[in-house]
């Protein structure tokens, strides 16, 4: 059994030099990766007290190379955010990584400098994501006494509450809580699940990689300089010089005959990377190269967008907020600016977390959203061919001072922000928001939706706040005069009883036709009826209701007005038999829907409602029925089983008032 590493460090006295402006302040930092730490950095030499959750072992194991680590490129971006603690600091990390500013790409004409030292730049650091960690961490066991700080390594966390601070429910709150882990954020998971208005945009980008480290930089590749070689049948080599030889980053796009990703054997894979790569094949035709490649598992990159950054008392960063699968170089520098900006933002707002986080969020999301387009370039197949052909030309003309560097070198050396780099590519992406447009978006991902009317109702259970997730489906139902077997949905063989309906629910209007085609093709004569259900109706799709259904239509033939007013004036339903058979049908896939849907908002309910939400529901003196809204009190009148006790329906897409209650929520007594 393993059991959490806890290091709590313990010196004489802080060696870093404290302001104390953020004394008293709590944070959790949920995260030990580099802008996590940095952040750790800046809130202790501001007075915080910090709690570092770290899902992985300590990075200063002898095996924190093992497995797909590959270095990182630190450029000027990220080298201000260190700075920005102090320049010791930055010196410490420079030490561990391996300086260089010459980026050639390799084709088949020759190779191309798309970048070359400069004398008067400061080069870039490259170093792997395990060596930067471990200066970090070096640096804060000697600057940080234990009171103040506690790392916990081996600790996953699970869950979050942005509006307490808690982390994993232990009783434990924070006045601020960072989410630095990663693509896969918890943190990040745990306002989606809180915050209806809060969206998350993940893209899993095509092709697959591994990671294999070299003694040295391959012949006859300069010894200085990152590379990007290509190869055979869609692999393509990224090779950085670090301060113990070279890292190659290989990828290709999966599929087809010699899949890279599917090789179990070194021997099969050191071959084909070696015919893989005719320039440098000599260097990956090892035993130990091909070790290193079948041990991994491959990996797929993904990119993240979110339309806000914070919510409650919790901030993201790095990964966790803006992803963009290192298309540009620039997540490890944008994820060290997004710890630089939240401390300067606590400092600036004199530790009012709030205030801080508003900040934070103005400068940030506009960078997330900038830098990701900047990094997977436009969408659309003319306005790719443009932003590609403006990179090429901006390489060429700037060889000759001609216009501004490419782009790529602009993101790597200059402190720019990446929106007004976005800006001046409009023409290219399309409309970047203004600053104003950011800011509507994050408040309307974060406000909690007033209740329609100022009625305090329950739907079901649900937050009132929460309308009902839109669905939509198709049902397909035929009663055989006599009992037969049919191809079902999923391939499987399945029996019609005579006399009994048959209903099958499908997820598209596809697969309800092809369900009908195989009924047809066992019984020609059948009549089958095929429904398209939506949250808030119920289509007949064929005007010939009980012809034989070959080809369905999405057209409309009916809805519930008689029955509705009918049901008002206190008659009788007309639907059940005789003429009104399809109606008869229409009304039981519908109370079928509507069932189907409060069983389930009630179970989700009742499996994730908080403290806060209880008490809510206490406050609206709701009965112990879960389903049920007492509007006049406990003892009050039922609400109105056609609204619901809303007082309102929704029919054709617009609301009006309710004809059985009168709007009233209730039906009179």
């Amino acid at each position: 059994m393993r059991y959490p590493c806890i290091l709590t460090l313990t010196v004489a006295h802080s060696l870093a030099p404290s302001n104390n402006q953020l004394q008293g302040l709590r944070a959790a930092i949920v995260g030990g990766g580099a802008s996590g730490l940095l952040l750790a950095h800046r809130l202790l030499d501001a007075g915080c007290t910090v709690k570092i959750f770290e899902g992985r072992a300590d990075p200063r194991g002898s095996d924190a190379l093992e497995g797909r680590a590959y270095a990182l490129g630190l450029g000027l971006r990220g080298r201000t955010a260190i700075r920005s603690c102090d320049e010791g600091l930055w010196q410490s990390v420079k030490g561990a990584g391996f300086g260089s500013d010459r980026f050639t790409i390799h084709l088949p004409f020759g190779a191309i400098d798309l970048r070359k030292p400069d004398p008067s730049r400061e080069p870039s650091v490259l170093i792997y994501q395990t060596a930067l960690c471990g200066a970090l961490l070096d640096e804060l066991e000697r600057r940080h006494a234990s009171d103040r700080l506690r790392m916990i390594f081996e600790r996953k966390v699970e869950d979050v509450d942005p509006l307490t601070g808690a982390v994993d429910g232990d009783g434990e709150t924070f006045d601020l809580v960072a989410g630095c882990d990663g693509v896969n954020s918890a943190t990040r998971g745990a306002i989606a699940k809180r915050c209806p208005g809060f969206d998350v945009e993940r893209v899993e980008l095509p092709g697959s990689l591994k990671v294999v480290r070299l003694s040295s930089m391959p012949e006859p590749l300069a010894p200085d300089a990152v590379h990007l070689v290509p190869g055979k049948g869609g692999l393509a080599a990224f090779l950085e010089p670090t301060k113990d030889g070279a890292c190659a980053l290989l990828s290709w796009r999966p599929g087809g005959d010699a899949d890279p990703g599917t090789i179990t054997d070194a021997d099969a894979a050191r071959l084909l990377l070696a015919d893989s790569f005719a320039l440098i094949g000599a260097a990956f035709n090892t035993t130990a190269v091909g070790d290193q490649f079948v041990r991994q598992n491959s990996s797929r990159a993904a990119t993240i967008r979110c339309n806000a950054y914070t919510y409650g008392r919790v901030a993201l960063l790095g990964d966790a907020a803006h992803s963009t699968g290192g298309a540009s170089g620039q997540g490890c520098n944008s994820a060290l600016q997004d710890a630089a900006a939240l401390a300067d933002a606590l400092l600036e707002t004199g530790g009012d977390v709030a205030g801080a986080l508003e900040r934070y969020g103005n400068e940030r999301v506009p960078e997330g959203h900038a830098l990701l387009d900047l990094s997977v370039g436009p969408k659309g197949a003319l306005r790719r061919a443009r932003f590609g052909l403006s990179a090429v030309a901006s390489s060429l003309l700037s060889k000759f001072g001609i216009g501004e560097p490419p782009l790529q070198t602009l993101l790597t050396t200059s402190l720019e922000p990446f929106a007004d780099i976005r800006r001046r590519r409009d023409s290219t992406f399309g409309k970047f928001p203004s600053a104003e447009d950011f800011a509507q978006m994050r408040a309307k991902a974060t406000a909690p939706m007033a209740p329609r009317d100022g009625r305090k109702t329950v739907r079901y259970a649900r937050n009132p706040w929460d309308p009902p997730a839109p669905e939509a489906y198709y049902e397909v139902r035929f009663s055989p005069p006599r009992g037969f077997t049919y191809e079902a949905l999923g391939s499987t063989a399945a029996k019609a009883e005579a006399g009994v309906t048959t209903t099958h629910r499908c997820s598209s209007l596809m697969e309800a036709n092809a369900l009908a085609r195989r009924v047809l093709s066992r019984m020609p004569t059948l009549a089958i009826a095929t429904f398209k259900v939506t949250s808030d109706s119920v289509r007949l799709l064929d005007a010939a209701a009980r012809a034989p259904v070959a080809e369905a239509e999405d057209v409309w033939v009916g809805d519930f007005t008689d029955v509705v007013a009918t049901a008002a004036a206190g008659a009788a339903s007309p639907v059940g038999g005789g003429d009104n058979r399809a109606a008869d049908d229409r009304q039981a896939v519908w109370d079928d829907m509507l069932q189907d849907l409060a069983e389930r908002e009630a179970a989700e309910a009742r499996t994730d409602v908080d403290e806060q939400w209880s008490a809510y529901l206490r406050s609206l003196q709701v009965t112990r029925e879960i389903d049920a809204v007492a509007i006049g009190g406990e003892n009050g009148p039922a609400p109105c089983p056609l609204c619901n006790g809303k007082g309102v329906r929704v029919m054709f897409g617009k609301e009006s008032k309710c004809e059985w209650c009168d709007g009233q929520g209730y039906v009179k007594l």
